[in-house]
Protein backbone atom coordinates (compact mmCIF):
# COMPACT_ATOMS: atom_id res chain seq x y z
CA UNK A 1 0.00 0.00 0.00
CA UNK A 2 1.51 3.24 -0.97
CA UNK A 3 1.65 6.46 1.61
CA UNK A 4 -1.25 8.11 -0.49
CA UNK A 5 -3.39 5.76 0.10
CA UNK A 6 -2.34 5.08 4.01
CA UNK A 7 -2.90 8.38 4.68
CA UNK A 8 -6.22 8.44 2.78
CA UNK A 9 -7.53 5.84 4.97
CA UNK A 10 -6.30 7.16 7.51
CA UNK A 11 -7.81 10.39 7.24
CA UNK A 12 -11.44 9.04 6.55
CA UNK A 13 -10.88 6.75 9.70
CA UNK A 14 -10.51 9.99 11.89
CA UNK A 15 -12.95 12.22 10.19
CA UNK A 16 -15.29 8.81 10.66
CA UNK A 17 -14.65 8.81 14.06
CA UNK A 18 -15.05 12.77 14.52
CA UNK A 19 -17.73 13.18 12.49
CA UNK A 20 -19.29 10.11 15.21
CA UNK A 21 -17.99 11.60 18.04
CA UNK A 22 -19.67 15.34 16.92
CA UNK A 23 -23.10 13.34 16.49
CA UNK A 24 -23.11 12.70 20.05
CA UNK A 25 -21.65 15.65 21.35
CA UNK A 26 -24.68 17.98 19.49
CA UNK A 27 -27.24 15.25 20.27
CA UNK A 28 -26.07 15.64 23.78
CA UNK A 29 -26.11 19.26 24.28
CA UNK A 30 -29.39 19.61 22.18
CA UNK A 31 -31.08 17.57 24.21
CA UNK A 32 -29.92 19.40 27.34
CA UNK A 33 -31.25 22.58 25.20
CA UNK A 34 -34.57 21.23 24.56
CA UNK A 35 -35.00 20.11 28.46
CA UNK A 36 -33.76 23.54 29.71
CA UNK A 37 -36.62 25.13 27.56
CA UNK A 38 -39.36 22.63 28.52
CA UNK A 39 -38.44 23.05 32.17
CA UNK A 40 -38.75 26.94 32.39
CA UNK A 41 -35.81 27.03 34.15
CA UNK A 42 -34.66 30.20 34.03
CA UNK A 43 -30.05 29.68 33.68
CA UNK A 44 -30.31 31.19 30.26
CA UNK A 45 -32.13 33.67 28.40
CA UNK A 46 -34.96 31.57 25.97
CA UNK A 47 -33.48 32.98 22.80
CA UNK A 48 -30.22 31.56 24.00
CA UNK A 49 -31.11 27.83 24.62
CA UNK A 50 -33.15 27.88 21.23
CA UNK A 51 -30.38 29.59 19.62
CA UNK A 52 -28.14 26.89 20.98
CA UNK A 53 -30.81 24.08 20.10
CA UNK A 54 -31.03 25.24 15.93
CA UNK A 55 -26.91 25.12 16.26
CA UNK A 56 -26.36 21.57 17.89
CA UNK A 57 -29.31 20.67 15.75
CA UNK A 58 -27.88 21.87 12.65
CA UNK A 59 -24.98 19.96 13.57
CA UNK A 60 -26.41 17.07 14.15
CA UNK A 61 -27.85 16.68 10.78
CA UNK A 62 -24.57 17.60 9.05
CA UNK A 63 -22.22 15.34 10.97
CA UNK A 64 -25.17 12.77 10.32
CA UNK A 65 -24.82 13.35 6.57
CA UNK A 66 -21.14 12.73 6.53
CA UNK A 67 -21.24 9.67 7.73
CA UNK A 68 -23.99 8.20 6.11
CA UNK A 69 -21.90 9.68 2.46
CA UNK A 70 -19.15 8.02 3.98
CA UNK A 71 -20.42 4.52 5.06
CA UNK A 72 -21.97 4.71 1.63
CA UNK A 73 -18.49 5.31 -0.12
CA UNK A 74 -17.08 2.26 2.51
CA UNK A 75 -20.07 -0.33 0.92
CA UNK A 76 -19.34 0.91 -2.80
CA UNK A 77 -15.56 0.21 -2.07
CA UNK A 78 -16.33 -3.11 -0.92
CA UNK A 79 -18.73 -3.95 -3.21
CA UNK A 80 -15.91 -2.83 -6.02
CA UNK A 81 -12.98 -4.90 -4.86
CA UNK A 82 -15.41 -8.25 -4.52
CA UNK A 83 -15.99 -7.63 -8.07
CA UNK A 84 -12.26 -6.85 -8.84
CA UNK A 85 -11.57 -9.94 -7.19
CA UNK A 86 -14.34 -12.68 -8.85
CA UNK A 87 -13.23 -10.93 -12.45
CA UNK A 88 -9.27 -11.85 -11.63
CA UNK A 89 -10.38 -15.46 -10.63
CA UNK A 90 -12.09 -15.86 -13.81
CA UNK A 91 -9.70 -14.11 -16.19
CA UNK A 92 -7.03 -16.97 -14.37
CA UNK A 93 -9.20 -19.66 -14.87
CA UNK A 94 -10.64 -19.03 -18.14
CA UNK A 95 -13.42 -21.75 -16.47
CA UNK A 96 -16.84 -21.02 -15.07
CA UNK A 97 -16.91 -20.49 -11.58
CA UNK A 98 -19.10 -21.40 -8.67
CA UNK A 99 -20.31 -19.85 -5.62
CA UNK A 100 -18.39 -21.89 -2.62
CA UNK A 101 -15.45 -22.60 -5.39
CA UNK A 102 -14.90 -18.52 -5.59
CA UNK A 103 -15.33 -17.45 -1.93
CA UNK A 104 -12.75 -19.74 -1.45
CA UNK A 105 -10.31 -18.72 -3.77
CA UNK A 106 -11.08 -14.94 -3.43
CA UNK A 107 -11.44 -15.44 0.63
CA UNK A 108 -15.09 -13.89 0.50
CA UNK A 109 -18.36 -14.94 2.40
CA UNK A 110 -21.08 -16.47 0.39
CA UNK A 111 -23.55 -13.79 0.85
CA UNK A 112 -21.15 -11.32 -0.19
CA UNK A 113 -19.91 -14.25 -3.11
CA UNK A 114 -23.51 -14.53 -4.11
CA UNK A 115 -24.55 -10.69 -4.33
CA UNK A 116 -21.48 -9.92 -6.40
CA UNK A 117 -22.27 -12.31 -8.74
CA UNK A 118 -25.84 -10.98 -9.50
CA UNK A 119 -24.18 -7.31 -9.58
CA UNK A 120 -22.16 -8.87 -12.36
CA UNK A 121 -24.56 -10.87 -14.28
CA UNK A 122 -27.16 -7.96 -14.16
CA UNK A 123 -25.13 -5.75 -15.64
CA UNK A 124 -24.07 -8.81 -18.39
CA UNK A 125 -20.33 -9.31 -17.60
CA UNK A 126 -21.57 -12.88 -17.01
CA UNK A 127 -23.91 -15.68 -17.93
CA UNK A 128 -25.48 -17.90 -15.33
CA UNK A 129 -25.50 -22.05 -16.30
CA UNK A 130 -27.21 -24.51 -14.21
CA UNK A 131 -25.08 -28.15 -14.16
CA UNK A 132 -26.79 -31.29 -13.96
CA UNK A 133 -26.64 -31.48 -10.44
CA UNK A 134 -28.27 -28.06 -10.34
CA UNK A 135 -25.64 -26.02 -9.10
CA UNK A 136 -25.24 -22.24 -10.48
CA UNK A 137 -22.31 -21.87 -12.95
CA UNK A 138 -21.20 -18.11 -13.71
CA UNK A 139 -19.59 -18.22 -17.05
CA UNK A 140 -17.28 -14.66 -18.55
CA UNK A 141 -17.38 -15.19 -22.16
CA UNK A 142 -14.79 -12.88 -22.08
CA UNK A 143 -12.47 -14.49 -21.06
CA UNK A 144 -12.92 -17.59 -22.02
CA UNK A 145 -10.39 -19.05 -24.47
CA UNK A 146 -10.88 -17.67 -27.95
CA UNK A 147 -13.81 -16.67 -27.75
CA UNK A 148 -13.28 -12.94 -28.29
CA UNK A 149 -11.51 -13.64 -31.83
CA UNK A 150 -14.37 -15.22 -33.48
CA UNK A 151 -17.32 -13.08 -32.16
CA UNK A 152 -15.79 -10.43 -33.75
CA UNK A 153 -14.56 -12.16 -36.96
CA UNK A 154 -18.29 -13.48 -37.60
CA UNK A 155 -20.86 -11.42 -36.09
CA UNK A 156 -24.15 -11.19 -37.12
CA UNK A 157 -24.32 -8.00 -39.29
CA UNK A 158 -21.80 -9.59 -41.49
CA UNK A 159 -23.38 -13.10 -41.55
CA UNK A 160 -26.80 -11.85 -42.54
CA UNK A 161 -25.40 -9.26 -45.15
CA UNK A 162 -23.19 -12.22 -46.89
CA UNK A 163 -26.55 -14.43 -47.01
CA UNK A 164 -28.00 -11.65 -48.74
CA UNK A 165 -25.79 -11.25 -51.12
CA UNK A 166 -26.02 -14.88 -51.99
CA UNK A 167 -28.74 -14.96 -52.69
CA UNK A 168 -29.43 -12.05 -55.30
CA UNK A 169 -26.24 -13.51 -57.33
Amino acid sequence: MKFGQQFSALYQKVTFGFNVSLILFSGFLLTTSIVEILAHENKHALSTLVGLAVFFGGLLVICSRNVWIQSNDRKAMRELREEQSILNRARQTKLALTIPETALNCQLRIADTKKAFERLSLTGVCQIDVTEEGELCYRFPSFESDTRSSTLIESPIIIKTQVNEKEFT
